[in-house]
């Protein structure tokens, strides 16, 4: 699910990118609640409490620069956030242009003027769903549901019979009607290896890489073929170099 923050001390400009943003999402065929959230904060305090306790609350932050009545403005609040290693997408909103180089330590995505252009906001969040959350995340059907996996995620896959066991981090398995070899050509440019004909697995995850087995940091291992092994060696120090 992609997570949307915003962050407006002004209740009514608040309520109104919310219902812009939801029409943005929604314009792409996607199910609030399911594909996409948006959290809205008045109070900036509440917002940093949530994003350093729960990892991965939040994809992209619509952050107001200047609040009423506070001694820290947007930019202090996002300064804090990335020292707290929060590395989600970043949009300052503010009357005042006056900040723009104060705000290029933050990494932001972009700077908007308030009034906001619309148009250019829906271009900045589509862009970032696409290329920072559609490019990391698996979406599978299982059963009834429609899952968005992360590949951090991901330690492994494996064919069997009809379909892929695919495990999980935190040594779940789920099935999934479908091959391999599909899923091998969704995850190209990632770091997925096939270190046997049955076997594709999350090099990130990898804890022991040995001639006849592969042991993962959440303690599950998995065979390593000799046709392949060589080829996930490479790719394993590829990966260790980086």
């Amino acid at each position: 699910m992609y997570k949307i923050a915003i962050v407006d001390d002004e209740k009514i400009f608040l309520n109104q990118a919310h219902e812009k943003v939801n029409e943005i999402m929604t314009g792409l065929g996607l199910v609030p609640d399911i594909d996409f959230h948006i959290a809205g904060y008045q109070d900036p305090d509440q917002l940093k409490e949530v994003l350093l306790s729960e990892e991965g609350s939040c994809h992209i932050l619509l952050l107001d620069v200047e609040f009423k009545d506070r001694e820290q403005n947007g930019l202090d609040l996002a300064r804090e956030l990335r020292e707290g290693g929060i590395d989600c997408s970043l949009v300052f909103m503010t009357f005042h242009r006056d900040y723009v180089f104060d705000s290029f330590e933050m990494r932001p995505l972009w700077y908007l003027v308030k009034p906001l252009d619309w148009e250019k906001l829906k271009t900045i969040i589509l862009a970032d769903y696409e290329e920072r959350y559609c490019s990391t995340v698996l979406d599978l059907k299982i059963g009834r549901d429609l899952l968005s996996l992360p590949f951090k995620s991901i330690v492994a896959m494996e064919a069997v019979s009809h379909h892929v066991r695919v495990w999980l981090d935190d040594q779940r398995s789920l099935e999934w009607n479908g091959t391999l070899s599909k899923l091998e050509q969704e995850l190209s440019g990632w770091y997925f290896c096939k270190c046997h004909n049955s076997y594709l697995i999350n090099l990130t995850q990898v804890s022991e890489l040995l001639k006849t087995e592969v042991k993962m940091k959440n303690g599950l291992s998995f065979p390593v073929s000799r046709r392949y092994y060589p080829l996930t060696l490479k790719q394993y120090f590829s990966l260790l170099k980086k």
